[in-house]
């Protein structure tokens, strides 16, 4: 715990306060009620943070050999929990481990221990490709735990390696199980790396053949004779009208003779029948 001392801009402020006072007495209450502020702050204990926790360091590497007496205990204690510690004992009998330069080494078969890939920690490298993941339930049963290991192998499989992953119950419990997942996935060999996704290429288009235009010479003449015969049915049409106009009027006289006869006709048949005594 640690209190805070006034800084000197307060003293000031507080200061020029106390003379306003002797003219305006508000002026004094007012430094008074900040007097009694920063007393109150200076003796109020104030806790002291704490240093920030220091960085995890790397694993480092274990110098061992096999002539030392007991050379698992430096391997054993670097694994980061207790299934992973089962699972070094298992796989150093099966495959008869054995130290050279911090790396355990057997029967068809290298083992590395806390492999730094940034940003990720492996618990176990097998052969310098099989990622082993030992999974308790309690880091590795959630959702959010589910998904953030899916997350974690696809990048690790990103970088080339293939990724194992063992509960530690089947660790625990079966350790014949636990080298039979091992030796399948060791003779299944790496997988592939995740490449980038080749879409189909789009095919060809065909180019549509579009007929030549025909020169500006040709359609100016084919427009002329276009011209040409409309004119010609006009003044076909004109001379039909014209014809017509004068055979009408060639006419005129005779219908008028035609309806004078008529009336005369009709005048004397209508004195015949008077006379008769018909009408």
């Amino acid at each position: 715990m640690r209190s805070i001392l006034p800084t000197k801009g307060t003293l000031i402020v507080i200061g020029a306060l106390a003379l306003g006072g002797l003219v305006f007495p508000y002026l004094l209450l007012l430094a008074g009620i900040l007097t009694f502020i920063v007393l109150q702050d200076m003796f109020t204990p104030r806790p002291v943070p704490s240093p920030p926790a220091p960085p995890r360091p790397p694993p480092r590497r274990l110098i061992v050999t096999a002539a030392d007496s007991d050379w698992k205990a430096p391997f054993l204690e670097f694994c980061e929990s207790p299934a992973e510690a089962t699972f070094l004992e298992t796989v150093i009998s099966a495959y008869r481990l054995l130290p050279e330069k911090g790396i355990l080494k057997g029967s068809g078969l290298s083992l590395e221990l806390q492999v730094e890939k940034k940003p990720y920690r492996l618990d176990f490298l097998a052969d310098g490709w099989l990622a082993v993941e030992i999974d308790g339930a309690t880091y590795h049963s959630s959702p959010e735990a589910v998904a953030a290991d899916a997350v974690r192998d696809d990048a690790l499989r990103f970088q080339g390696f293939t990724v194992l992953r063992i509960p530690a119950t089947i660790v625990f419990r079966d350790k014949a199980e636990t080298i039979r997942r091992l030796r399948t996935a060791l003779l299944l060999g790496p997988q592939q790396r995740p490449g980038p996704i080749s879409l189909p290429k789009p095919a060809p288009a065909t180019a549509t053949v579009l007929p030549a235009a025909a020169p500006m010479s040709a359609v100016s003449q084919s427009f002329g004779q276009h011209l040409n015969a409309a004119n010609s049915a006009v003044e076909a049409f004109n001379r039909k009208l014209d014809i017509e106009a004068a055979r009408q009027q060639a006419s005129g006289p005779a219908r008028i003779a035609f309806e004078m006869e008529k009336a005369a006709i009709t005048r004397c048949s209508v004195s015949r029948f008077h006379g008769a005594g018909l009408i």
